[in-house]
Order: structure tokens, then sequence, then C-alpha cells
């Protein structure tokens, strides 16, 4: 009978260890589920900050783009006809056509109004 007993509670403690590593397996499921949608949500922001962040580079290069090409307007090389005693910016249709003979060049346009030299319209502010 005591053993019949005995018996008993080792067969209810089993039980209960079944039921408990049942349970932990469910729990541990459920928690690999939660994990894999973290991961998944996870890539799905990579993937959209990888995006915001392709755009914020084509705008800043845009702007930059906008500043350079300001920038080579107001610094463009500044060059002198030694035969005219003319100051033109490179980009000038005047300026293409001086000899390389007769072309010099100057830091920008104070340096040519020192040199004595009189400034073509495209360099009129």
């Amino acid at each position: 009978m005591v053993m019949e007993f005995e018996f008993s509670k080792i067969s209810s403690a089993f039980k209960r260890v079944k039921q408990d590593v049942h349970s932990m397996k469910n729990y541990v499921k459920d928690l690999y589920a939660k994990d894999q949608q973290r991961v998944e949500d996870i890539r799905k922001l990579q993937s959209q900050v990888e995006i915001l962040t392709k755009e914020l580079i084509l705008v800043r290069s845009e702007k930059t783009t906008k500043t350079i090409n300001k920038t080579i307007v107001e610094e463009e090389q500044v060059i002198g006809n030694s035969d005219s005693k003319m100051a033109h910016v490179e980009s000038c249709p005047y300026g293409k056509k001086v000899t390389d003979e007769h072309r010099v060049f100057f830091q920008d346009k104070l340096d040519a109004n020192k040199k004595g030299y009189k400034f073509c319209v495209c360099m009129k502010d």
C-alpha cells in the first residue's frame, strides 16, 4: 500500500513535469515566433532607413550641386587678353576666343583691375 502511494506520488509528479515541459515548449515556440516577427520588423525598418538615406543623399546632392554650380559661376577663372587689355571670365564667348599667346590668368577681378585690364560685359555685376 505504501508502495502504491509512493508510485502514485511519483506518477503525479511526472505528469506535472510533463505538463510543465509541454507548457515550456509552447512558451519557447511563442517566444521564437515573436522573435522572428521582430527580426522581420527590423529588416523592414532597415530597408526603409536605406531608402530614406538614399533619398536624403539625393536631396543633399542636389543642394550641393546647386551650391557648387552657383560657386562656379561666382568663382569662374578670370582671364585677360594682353593685346586688348580686356578681362573676361573663361566661359565668355569673347574670352574663349583669346589665343594662348595673349591669354593671361588672374586670381580674381580685383587682380585684373589692378593690372590695368578693363572688364568685359560678361564680368559686370
